[in-house]
């Protein structure tokens, strides 16, 4: 299996663990999506949908002050798309403070 395979893989089961903890409400499971999406950013420190998803799987588990810096730093990052739009109503949710921050990366396009 070549790399970006076994990347690919690794990150979707992050993911789909994450929605099942989400939906399930169980803090066991999104603690162990955590754990893999952390990992993987050892060694993708720069990869924004990464970033965007260790936001999101702390979102999930209430852990908001934890989430904002993924979720800028996923911002930062170049992260586009529909991904783009539910990050930033991501960040927003998590810290009305920051609304400022959101429209300055040019809100939500239509």
């Amino acid at each position: 299996m070549n790399t970006k395979s076994n990347f690919r893989e690794r990150l979707n089961k992050a993911i789909a663990l994450r929605e099942d903890g989400r939906a399930k409400q169980d803090m066991a499971i999104l603690k162990e999506a955590r754990d893999l999406l952390l990992n993987m950013s050892k060694d993708h420190p720069d990869n924004a949908e990464i970033n965007y998803q260790i936001g999101i799987a702390y979102d999930n588990s209430g852990l908001n002050n934890k989430a904002i810096p993924y979720y800028v730093k996923s911002i930062d990052q170049g992260l586009s798309g529909s991904d783009l739009q539910r990050c930033l109503f991501g960040l927003k949710a998590c810290s009305a403070p920051l609304s400022i921050r959101i429209f300055a990366c040019g809100g939500f396009s239509t």
